[in-house]
């Protein structure tokens, strides 16, 4: 009975959201429309970029569930935009550990993409871990920028799962940066930015679109 009593409470807790807030609804098939709107998340046409009607799934970079991508018009750039939707959920044990979510997908693109560290680092990853390998906007650059609570980016390789689409695309990719967004209890999106070499020279270009484009709703 001991042992009962807890698991009902964890139960609850996963089914019933803090008084007051919102679990996101999503009705139907799942569309990048239904999924930005749950996430209070907002694309804004810009110049150059087309947002891609379809979700892609592509691990082990888009490890939260299918994406969409940002595609550019010679193909030098675009950018898969990964949302974990389901993070908005106001349940008592999601409250408390909601930002482990950020940290632990990071933690796996480190060991699981960039390799810098081994299987057994998994389980002893810390936050001066991170630091080292990430870079924290400030909190009033990522407001301004992205009307978020905290902005994070960091370097990956391209690895060969990308075939594929270098094939769709018939362009090599030799560079990803990465942006990771989050709002309170939104989040984390991460927006994995690919280019091949030429598209890296105006890197700074297609970052500054993607400000306009993609942001948290005020």
């Amino acid at each position: 009975m001991k042992k009962i009593i807890p698991l009902l409470f964890i139960i609850i807790a996963q089914l019933c959201p803090v008084k007051g807030q919102d679990v996101p609804k999503i009705v139907g098939l799942a569309t990048p429309e239904s999924v930005y709107k749950a996430m209070d998340l907002e694309y804004i046409p810009v110049e150059g970029f087309s947002l891609d009607d379809n979700f892609v799934s592509w691990e082990p970079y888009t490890s939260h569930g299918p994406s969409t991508i940002i595609h550019t018009e010679h193909n030098n750039f675009f950018c898969l935009i990964d949302i974990f939707y389901s993070v908005k959920r106001y349940d008592v044990f999601l409250k408390e550990e909601r930002n482990i979510y950020y940290f632990n997908h990071i933690r796996d693109n480190l060991i699981d993409i960039a390799g810098k560290y081994n299987e057994n680092k998994r389980e002893d990853f810390t936050q001066k871990d991170l630091k080292r390998n990430v870079k924290f906007l400030s909190r009033r650059e990522a407001r301004k920028k992205f009307n978020a609570d905290m902005a994070i980016t960091y370097k990956l390789p391209v690895i060969e799962n990308i075939n594929y689409i270098i094939e769709q695309k018939g362009k090599e990719y030799t560079h990803c940066d990465v942006l990771m967004i989050h709002k309170n209890d939104l989040g984390p999106i991460f927006l994995y930015c690919f280019y091949t070499d030429e598209g890296y020279k105006h890197r700074k270009q297609y970052y500054n679109k993607l400000e306009k484009a993609i942001g948290f709703k005020q």
